[in-house]
């Protein structure tokens, strides 16, 4: 049990960490001719955190299961 918790755990530090990076880029003063590269850049940091989200769901899906199954 302790296992789907610690994995449950860094699930949700790794959401806050992604999260946390896509605030910080909502931030940023871009400057005009860096547009692309930041947009470029957002989007990876998005998509990294949609991904941390879907892993966070699939520990929790695992650790109800386990808990229904024993």
């Amino acid at each position: 049990m302790d296992k789907y918790l610690h994995k449950i755990h860094q699930g949700f530090e790794s959401v806050d960490y992604h999260l946390d990076s896509v605030k910080e880029l909502l931030n940023e003063i871009i400057e005009i001719n860096e547009v692309n590269g930041y947009l470029k850049y957002h989007n990876m940091n998005v998509k990294d955190f949609y991904y941390s989200l879907f892993e966070l769901e699939l520990r929790l899906r695992a650790l109800r299961d386990k808990l229904e199954n024993g």
